[in-house]
């Protein structure tokens, strides 16, 4: 007595509510993502045991790359004690010795490389191998303009570069970051983070309903009032200010280049466009404080042609996602900096 037998109307009725639920969570899922509800998100964790960044003292950063951190998931990614990725160099400079710095976010730094050696500033200084010329990794990944010469002046300086080459990338003029997060030691389920990266769905309830802190984490007037304070209105005018000044403290010389979309083809990003213009912002802005402005594009697209027929797309071809560079990409970008660096006459005193 008590007991259903094994078919009774109420198992059966449990388990159709079960499948049901099941069904309508999928429906869901499916509806959220057709109509883009769940904003896409690039997750920067911070201050965690296995992630190679950690808050900075510095507004305009944020969050920066631990010193001297070596990754456990990824054996090859290191940070120096100055807190950039790649070997030590010395200071004071070795007399006779050239610097680069690189200046950029997740394209230079390398995010989605395993091997170092794939990086672009690695490439690019076995380029210049024998010259006595070194290449530094200054990048982190999620920086814009105004961020990424906060760490320069902070860290890079040290070295005595001789030469900044800013990688410019197409959300460079955005909010330091904006559809970024970062865990300030907020204690919450594995799953709900794994969910959070999967599911559209639970990412549309999670920034709605601010379930385990996550939209404190992603939402950008959020972030810009806790870590942002700093940033200026205009990011990328108050970076290049800011790059000339101290260029003319410190007697280095600064070029930028813009790195371009990747997809069925190369092009221009079109959110770096002047309004009615053929013209960047980025390049108007350098212009103010006589910086050089090189575009990527043309250089790309003549590699790509030369490849001939039967060749992958340049998204797939050059980088993972349309932005972040492959191998491959980083082979070519390399190249292509060396090519603008001897026309320019720059690698030299």
């Amino acid at each position: 007595m008590g007991t259903s037998p094994p078919g009774s109307p109420i198992r059966r009725t449990a388990a159709l509510a079960i499948v049901s639920s099941l069904v309508a969570l999928g429906l869901a899922e499916g509806l959220t993502r057709i109509l883009g509800l769940a904003p896409a998100v690039g997750r920067i964790e911070v201050d965690s045991a296995d992630s190679p960044l950690q808050p900075s003292l510095s507004p305009v950063q944020g969050y920066e790359l631990k010193a001297g951190f070596r990754s456990v998931a990824h054996p090859d990614f290191r940070t120096n004690s100055h807190g950039l990725r790649g070997p030590e160099r010395a200071i004071p400079k070795p007399p006779g010795v050239f610097r680069i710095a690189l200046v950029g976010d997740s394209v230079v730094e390398g995010v989605g490389l395993e091997r170092e050696a794939d990086t672009i500033p690695v490439r690019l200084e076995r380029l210049l191998a024998g010259r006595r010329i070194e290449v530094l990794n200054a990048a982190t990944r999620g920086y814009n303009t105004q961020a990424e010469v906060e760490l320069f002046r902070r860290r890079v300086l040290p070295y005595q570069p001789d030469l900044a080459l800013v990688v410019f990338v197409r959300n460079d003029h955005q909010t330091l970051h904006r559809y970024a997060g970062a865990t300030w030691n907020y204690r919450r389920p594995r799953w709900s983070e794994q969910l959070f990266h999967a599911s559209h769905l639970f990412r549309f309830a999670a920034l709605r309903l601010n379930l385990f802190h996550l939209r404190e984490e992603v939402d950008p007037d959020y972030l810009e009032e806790r870590i942002g304070q700093g940033q200026a209105v205009d990011n990328v005018a108050a970076g290049l200010a800011e790059l000339e000044l101290l260029s003319r403290a410190h007697g280095f010389r600064t070029i930028v280049a813009v790195w371009p979309n990747f997809s069925d083809s190369i092009r221009d990003p079109p959110g770096l466009m002047e309004p009615h213009s053929d013209r960047m912002r980025v390049e108007t802005l350098a212009a103010q404080h006589q910086i050089p402005v090189v575009r990527l594009r043309e250089g790309f697209a003549r590699d790509y042609a030369e490849r001939g027929p039967g060749q992958p797309s340049p998204g797939q071809l050059y980088t993972f996602d349309g932005m972040h560079p492959t191998a491959e990409g980083t082979r070519v970008a390399a190249a292509l900096l060396l090519q603008l660096l001897e026309e320019h006459r720059l690698l030299r005193p």
